[in-house]
């Protein structure tokens, strides 16, 4: 099935459930709710496939509090980090050095801050994490590790102090997957999906329209929306790219 407009889908979708024709998704509140239906499908199915298509470089979002000084916020958009790089030249004049830094499993990572020596100020310092858990950050040297106990904030184990007074976002630099956006509800817009995923929006959309009003469960939608399940897990692989690192899924 080639990329279709969301107006043809709708059109396609309403006329399986024998309800009146249109020319807009405008036309009728069925049709609206029919666009709503393809949206919430198109999110279901941006969670569930790694698009290749959507992976892009991307920043961490800097603190700004001296008191979580490796702390950074993981953009909203972000669905998965493939991985992490940051700029650890000594100083301002020299060449960027982007190198990778390494992602622990938070046990691992909480292991590792706690064998460190809390009495030696001069070389570690205390980050608040919360009430009464710190955890002890090393800030002589650029980070070499970084974990998430949150989803939402990228904790890494050390800085330079002497240079950086918290880890900077011009200094990072990020690979993963961007979540996708639903941009339009108008009649023309297309999704922004492969176009292999494209009869598996439709048929899962159709079989969500037909059980919500018609009550009932139409054998055949719902066979044609079991195979495009299938097919699309068997072509996951189109959407996704093979390599050695490790990622961190957001949930």
């Amino acid at each position: 099935m080639a990329k279709r407009s969301l107006l043809n889908m709708v059109q396609g979708i309403l006329s399986a459930m024998d309800s009146d024709d249109v020319n807009s998704i405008g036309d009728t509140e069925e049709a609206q709710q029919v666009a709503k239906i393809i949206e919430d499908v198109y999110y279901d199915l941006a969670d569930e496939h790694d698009f290749a298509h959507t992976k892009d470089l991307f920043v961490l979002e800097a603190s700004g509090d001296n008191t979580k000084p490796t702390h950074m916020r993981l953009p909203q958009n972000v669905s998965k980090i493939e991985w992490i790089k940051y700029d650890k030249r000594g100083t301002l004049t020299e060449n960027k050095n982007y190198e990778e830094v390494h992602r622990m499993e938070p046990i691992d990572f909480v292991e590792m801050c706690m064998n460190r020596p809390d009495t030696d100020t001069t070389n570690y310092v205390l980050v608040p994490y919360k009430a009464n858990i710190n955890l002890i950050i090393y800030k002589k040297n650029p980070p070499t590790y970084w974990t998430s106990f949150d989803d939402e904030y990228i904790v890494f184990d050390s800085y330079t102090s002497s240079i950086e007074d918290t880890l900077q976002s011009a200094k990072v630099m990020c690979y993963g997957n961007i979540r996708p956006s639903f941009t339009s509800m108008s009649d023309s817009f297309i999704p922004d999906l492969p176009e292999n995923l494209f009869p598996l929006l439709y048929n899962e959309a159709m079989s969500r329209a037909t059980n919500l009003w018609k009550q009932t469960v139409f054998p055949k939608i719902e066979q044609s929306a079991s195979r495009s399940r299938v097919r699309a897990q068997r072509n996951k692989w189109r959407q996704t790219v093979v390599h050695d690192g490790v990622d961190y899924g957001r949930k």
